[in-house]
């Protein structure tokens, strides 16, 4: 995962940011569109089955 410069300041101000993303699950293969928080979606689960930690990035 990509170390953000943003994201540590953010960290420090403790304020959030959100964005919508394009990813897809790697478990299912479902692609979707999710709201990130302060560029992570590692604890976002997948719409269709479930699973946390199983989306990726697309463009």
């Amino acid at each position: 995962m990509k170390i953000y410069p943003k994201l540590e300041r953010l960290k420090r101000k403790k304020t959030i940011i959100e964005r919508k993303v394009k990813v897809i699950c790697t478990h299912c293969g479902h692609k979707q569109r999710v709201i990130e928080k302060n560029y992570s979606i590692d604890d976002i689960a997948c719409k269709l089955c479930g699973k946390k930690g199983s989306l990726k990035y697309i463009k």
